[in-house]
């Protein structure tokens, strides 16, 4: 933050996790914007940052939201999923643990492209739900070729347990560029 930022510049915090982020934005005199869209850390994200009241909040600028995805198609990231892969046995689980696919978007081509800010959110709005269908696609081929045993190496088992767990694994759609797309 300290690289990057100057006092009384924003900072954004795009996936607030646990709110580190956010703090440190704070104690360092900065602005901060904050998004999750994991309900389950709500809590855990205002108590550390303040925003639940056990902190005197001198900085009004700060902004914190829990965001809801508009579609509801797909399912997102909850705590137990967290805690499960966090608390695996890496040397045992080496192959089911990981993501599946990862797709990066170009933020500041959408913002280059885009006339307004509605259009750019339209944009990236449409090219997540393009990823997101992209991903599923992979996943159900994924589940269609381990059931058949077309895919040996991962369908096979270890002591009775598979050595590779499709519902371990995780779809991403991640992003490049976010500093440039927000200046421009």
């Amino acid at each position: 933050i300290k690289l990057f930022s100057y006092v009384g510049e924003t900072v954004l915090d795009p996936f607030a996790g646990s709110g580190t982020t956010l703090k440190v934005a704070r104690v360092l005199k900065r602005n901060s914007v904050g998004y999750e869209i994991i309900r389950d850390l709500e809590n855990i994200i205002k108590k550390k940052i303040g925003f639940d009241g056990t902190i005197s909040v001198t900085n009004t600028e700060d902004v914190f939201e829990i965001i809801e995805r508009k579609t509801g198609k797909y399912r997102s990231v909850t705590l137990d999923f967290i805690e499960k892969r966090k608390n695996a046995n890496v040397w045992e689980n080496y192959v089911t643990i990981g993501s599946l696919q990862s797709v990066s978007l170009n933020l500041p081509r959408y913002a280059y492209i885009s006339k307004s800010e509605d259009e750019y959110f339209d944009i990236l709005d449409e090219k997540m739900e393009l990823c997101a269908r992209i991903l599923l696609k992979k996943w159900k081929l994924m589940e269609k070729r381990l059931k058949s045993g077309h895919l040996p190496l991962c369908s096979g088992t270890i002591k009775g347990k598979p050595i590779f767990n499709i519902e371990d694994q995780n779809l991403s759609i991640g992003f490049t560029g976010l500093n440039e797309a927000v200046k421009s």
